[in-house]
Protein backbone atom coordinates (compact mmCIF):
# COMPACT_ATOMS: atom_id res chain seq x y z
CA UNK A 1 0.00 0.00 0.00
CA UNK A 2 1.34 3.59 -0.62
CA UNK A 3 -0.20 6.63 -0.04
CA UNK A 4 1.65 9.24 -1.64
CA UNK A 5 -0.37 11.47 -4.15
CA UNK A 6 0.65 15.09 -3.87
CA UNK A 7 -1.36 17.56 -1.96
CA UNK A 8 -3.56 14.76 -0.27
CA UNK A 9 -4.72 15.27 3.54
CA UNK A 10 -6.19 11.95 4.33
CA UNK A 11 -6.81 10.14 7.47
CA UNK A 12 -7.60 6.73 6.45
CA UNK A 13 -9.31 4.27 9.02
CA UNK A 14 -9.17 0.67 7.92
CA UNK A 15 -11.95 -1.56 9.60
CA UNK A 16 -11.27 -5.02 7.69
CA UNK A 17 -12.68 -7.20 10.31
CA UNK A 18 -15.75 -5.21 10.28
CA UNK A 19 -15.83 -4.06 13.93
CA UNK A 20 -17.81 -1.04 13.63
CA UNK A 21 -16.53 2.13 14.82
CA UNK A 22 -12.72 0.65 15.62
CA UNK A 23 -10.05 0.53 13.12
CA UNK A 24 -8.46 -3.10 11.97
CA UNK A 25 -5.70 -4.66 11.76
CA UNK A 26 -2.43 -3.44 9.47
CA UNK A 27 0.48 -4.77 8.40
CA UNK A 28 3.24 -5.93 5.79
CA UNK A 29 4.34 -9.27 4.87
CA UNK A 30 1.64 -11.56 6.13
CA UNK A 31 3.09 -14.94 5.16
CA UNK A 32 5.19 -13.99 2.16
CA UNK A 33 7.39 -10.31 1.46
CA UNK A 34 4.89 -7.36 1.46
CA UNK A 35 5.71 -3.40 2.08
CA UNK A 36 3.51 -0.69 3.45
CA UNK A 37 4.59 3.18 3.11
CA UNK A 38 2.88 6.29 4.06
CA UNK A 39 4.39 9.75 2.47
CA UNK A 40 3.20 12.61 2.00
CA UNK A 41 1.64 14.12 5.02
CA UNK A 42 -1.03 10.93 5.45
CA UNK A 43 -2.25 9.42 8.27
CA UNK A 44 -3.25 5.70 8.56
CA UNK A 45 -5.06 4.40 11.78
CA UNK A 46 -5.12 0.70 12.73
CA UNK A 47 -5.69 -1.65 15.83
CA UNK A 48 -2.74 -3.94 15.86
CA UNK A 49 0.35 -3.53 13.60
CA UNK A 50 2.12 -6.66 11.98
CA UNK A 51 5.71 -6.41 9.81
CA UNK A 52 6.40 -9.88 9.38
CA UNK A 53 3.69 -11.64 10.61
CA UNK A 54 3.84 -15.71 9.96
CA UNK A 55 7.21 -17.26 9.86
CA UNK A 56 9.42 -17.00 6.88
CA UNK A 57 7.52 -13.94 5.72
CA UNK A 58 9.26 -10.45 5.33
CA UNK A 59 7.69 -7.38 6.12
CA UNK A 60 8.99 -4.07 5.29
CA UNK A 61 7.15 -0.23 6.40
CA UNK A 62 8.21 2.89 5.34
CA UNK A 63 6.71 6.11 7.76
CA UNK A 64 8.17 9.26 5.88
CA UNK A 65 7.98 12.83 5.96
CA UNK A 66 6.25 15.73 8.41
CA UNK A 67 2.47 15.00 9.20
CA UNK A 68 2.69 11.36 7.66
CA UNK A 69 1.91 9.23 10.44
CA UNK A 70 1.07 5.19 11.45
CA UNK A 71 -1.19 5.46 14.94
CA UNK A 72 -1.77 2.13 16.22
CA UNK A 73 -4.93 1.56 19.06
CA UNK A 74 -2.97 -1.07 20.36
CA UNK A 75 0.43 -3.36 20.14
CA UNK A 76 3.03 -2.88 17.41
CA UNK A 77 4.89 -5.83 16.06
CA UNK A 78 7.68 -5.88 14.26
CA UNK A 79 9.03 -9.42 13.20
CA UNK A 80 6.13 -11.40 14.73
CA UNK A 81 7.22 -14.87 13.87
CA UNK A 82 9.18 -13.61 10.13
CA UNK A 83 10.81 -10.52 9.62
CA UNK A 84 10.09 -7.10 10.12
CA UNK A 85 11.68 -3.82 8.70
CA UNK A 86 9.99 -0.26 10.25
CA UNK A 87 11.75 3.26 8.54
CA UNK A 88 10.83 6.05 10.62
CA UNK A 89 12.44 9.08 8.26
CA UNK A 90 12.37 12.91 7.48
CA UNK A 91 9.26 13.96 10.03
CA UNK A 92 7.69 10.84 9.81
CA UNK A 93 5.78 9.55 13.09
CA UNK A 94 4.17 6.23 14.10
CA UNK A 95 2.60 5.56 17.53
CA UNK A 96 0.99 2.39 19.16
CA UNK A 97 -1.24 2.56 22.84
CA UNK A 98 0.11 -0.31 24.25
CA UNK A 99 3.51 -2.33 23.51
CA UNK A 100 6.11 -2.04 20.66
CA UNK A 101 7.72 -5.59 19.82
CA UNK A 102 10.86 -6.70 18.16
CA UNK A 103 11.33 -10.20 17.04
CA UNK A 104 8.10 -11.67 19.45
CA UNK A 105 9.01 -15.51 18.61
CA UNK A 106 12.01 -17.34 17.88
CA UNK A 107 14.01 -16.80 14.91
CA UNK A 108 12.33 -13.68 14.16
CA UNK A 109 14.01 -10.83 13.60
CA UNK A 110 13.10 -7.09 13.97
CA UNK A 111 14.75 -3.59 12.82
CA UNK A 112 14.15 -0.17 13.35
CA UNK A 113 15.85 2.99 11.79
CA UNK A 114 14.59 6.28 13.26
CA UNK A 115 16.43 9.31 11.02
CA UNK A 116 15.84 12.64 10.81
CA UNK A 117 14.55 15.66 13.06
CA UNK A 118 11.02 15.33 13.86
CA UNK A 119 11.01 11.71 13.50
CA UNK A 120 9.18 10.05 16.35
CA UNK A 121 8.39 6.62 17.73
CA UNK A 122 5.90 7.09 20.79
CA UNK A 123 5.67 3.47 22.53
CA UNK A 124 2.86 4.35 25.31
CA UNK A 125 3.31 1.22 26.96
CA UNK A 126 6.31 -1.09 26.79
CA UNK A 127 9.17 -1.66 23.73
CA UNK A 128 10.74 -5.07 24.33
CA UNK A 129 14.01 -4.96 21.38
CA UNK A 130 13.95 -9.06 21.28
CA UNK A 131 11.72 -10.90 22.64
CA UNK A 132 12.13 -14.64 21.69
CA UNK A 133 13.70 -13.12 18.47
CA UNK A 134 16.12 -11.18 17.78
CA UNK A 135 15.68 -7.06 17.79
CA UNK A 136 18.06 -3.91 16.71
CA UNK A 137 16.96 -0.03 16.69
CA UNK A 138 19.06 2.78 15.00
CA UNK A 139 18.12 6.35 16.25
CA UNK A 140 20.34 9.03 14.83
CA UNK A 141 19.91 12.76 12.82
CA UNK A 142 17.27 13.90 15.31
CA UNK A 143 15.40 10.62 15.25
CA UNK A 144 13.38 10.30 18.56
CA UNK A 145 12.19 7.01 20.06
CA UNK A 146 9.78 7.23 23.86
CA UNK A 147 9.20 4.87 26.26
CA UNK A 148 6.10 5.30 29.13
CA UNK A 149 6.82 2.19 30.63
CA UNK A 150 9.41 -0.62 30.49
CA UNK A 151 12.25 -0.85 28.15
CA UNK A 152 13.82 -4.12 27.54
CA UNK A 153 16.70 -4.88 24.95
CA UNK A 154 17.34 -8.47 24.80
CA UNK A 155 14.63 -10.01 27.03
CA UNK A 156 16.74 -13.40 27.34
CA UNK A 157 20.09 -11.86 27.28
CA UNK A 158 21.68 -14.03 24.41
CA UNK A 159 23.71 -11.14 22.97
CA UNK A 160 21.72 -10.72 19.74
CA UNK A 161 19.38 -7.35 20.50
CA UNK A 162 20.54 -3.96 20.55
CA UNK A 163 19.63 0.15 20.31
CA UNK A 164 22.36 1.84 18.14
CA UNK A 165 22.52 5.84 18.67
CA UNK A 166 24.42 8.57 16.76
CA UNK A 167 24.45 11.72 14.83
CA UNK A 168 22.02 13.79 17.59
CA UNK A 169 19.74 10.69 18.43
CA UNK A 170 17.15 10.45 21.14
CA UNK A 171 16.05 8.06 23.53
CA UNK A 172 13.77 9.42 26.51
CA UNK A 173 12.45 6.92 29.22
CA UNK A 174 10.07 7.80 31.61
CA UNK A 175 11.35 8.53 34.83
CA UNK A 176 14.23 10.07 36.10
CA UNK A 177 17.33 8.93 35.64
CA UNK A 178 19.73 11.30 34.74
CA UNK A 179 22.50 11.38 37.48
CA UNK A 180 24.76 9.14 35.30
CA UNK A 181 24.63 6.67 32.35
CA UNK A 182 24.63 3.53 34.71
CA UNK A 183 21.13 5.28 36.48
CA UNK A 184 19.75 5.44 33.18
CA UNK A 185 20.57 2.48 32.16
CA UNK A 186 19.17 0.89 35.50
CA UNK A 187 15.61 2.14 34.10
CA UNK A 188 16.31 -1.00 31.39
CA UNK A 189 15.47 -4.68 31.46
CA UNK A 190 17.38 -7.33 29.86
CA UNK A 191 20.78 -6.48 28.85
CA UNK A 192 20.23 -3.03 28.17
CA UNK A 193 22.75 -3.05 25.87
CA UNK A 194 22.81 0.52 24.16
CA UNK A 195 26.12 1.77 21.87
CA UNK A 196 27.14 4.83 20.29
CA UNK A 197 29.36 5.50 16.96
CA UNK A 198 32.79 5.65 17.87
CA UNK A 199 33.98 7.71 14.95
CA UNK A 200 37.87 7.15 16.22
CA UNK A 201 37.51 3.19 16.05
CA UNK A 202 34.83 3.49 13.44
CA UNK A 203 32.61 1.25 15.06
CA UNK A 204 30.01 0.46 17.64
CA UNK A 205 31.01 0.67 21.27
CA UNK A 206 28.84 0.38 24.58
CA UNK A 207 27.78 3.57 25.77
CA UNK A 208 29.22 2.73 29.31
CA UNK A 209 32.60 3.36 27.50
CA UNK A 210 31.50 6.72 26.12
CA UNK A 211 31.55 9.87 28.16
CA UNK A 212 28.96 11.85 28.94
CA UNK A 213 29.69 15.71 27.94
CA UNK A 214 31.48 14.61 24.88
CA UNK A 215 29.76 11.73 23.60
CA UNK A 216 26.37 12.47 25.13
CA UNK A 217 23.91 14.54 27.47
CA UNK A 218 21.52 13.19 29.90
CA UNK A 219 18.67 16.00 31.10
CA UNK A 220 15.95 15.36 32.63
CA UNK A 221 12.92 17.24 31.40
CA UNK A 222 9.87 19.51 33.81
CA UNK A 223 7.74 20.64 30.89
CA UNK A 224 6.80 19.79 27.15
CA UNK A 225 5.03 16.51 26.20
CA UNK A 226 8.09 14.64 27.66
CA UNK A 227 7.46 16.02 31.04
CA UNK A 228 8.93 13.35 33.46
CA UNK A 229 11.10 11.97 31.05
CA UNK A 230 15.08 11.67 31.10
CA UNK A 231 16.37 12.11 27.36
CA UNK A 232 19.67 10.44 26.31
CA UNK A 233 21.10 12.44 23.18
CA UNK A 234 23.88 11.19 21.61
CA UNK A 235 26.34 13.98 20.11
CA UNK A 236 26.89 14.23 16.57
CA UNK A 237 29.75 12.91 14.89
CA UNK A 238 31.45 13.70 12.03
CA UNK A 239 31.08 12.37 8.59
CA UNK A 240 32.36 8.39 8.52
CA UNK A 241 35.02 7.81 6.59
CA UNK A 242 35.23 5.56 3.35
CA UNK A 243 36.41 2.53 5.12
CA UNK A 244 33.74 3.43 7.61
CA UNK A 245 30.87 3.42 5.22
CA UNK A 246 32.10 0.24 3.13
CA UNK A 247 31.60 -1.99 6.18
CA UNK A 248 28.20 -0.33 7.10
CA UNK A 249 25.06 -2.47 6.45
CA UNK A 250 21.53 -1.09 5.09
CA UNK A 251 17.95 -1.83 6.08
CA UNK A 252 16.44 0.66 3.87
CA UNK A 253 18.31 3.78 5.76
CA UNK A 254 21.92 3.97 6.83
CA UNK A 255 22.93 1.79 9.50
CA UNK A 256 26.04 0.24 10.80
CA UNK A 257 27.60 -2.97 11.48
CA UNK A 258 26.52 -5.23 14.45
CA UNK A 259 29.27 -5.82 17.28
CA UNK A 260 28.86 -8.25 19.92
CA UNK A 261 29.47 -7.57 23.42
CA UNK A 262 32.47 -7.56 25.14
Amino acid sequence: MTLNEAGQDITLNLDMSGASGEPGDLGAGYQGNGTLAIRDGNTVASKYGYIGYKKGSTGKATIEGTGSNWNNSSILYIGHRGNGTLNIKDGGAVSNKYHGRLGYYADATGEVVVTGEGSTWTNDGDLTVGWLGSGEITILDGGLVSVAKTLTIDCYTDGDSFINMTSGGMLALYGKGDGSIAEYLAMIEGTGEMRYWNTAQEEWNNILDATQGQDYTLSYLNEGDLAGYTMLTVMAVPEPSIAALLIMGATGLLAYPRRKRK
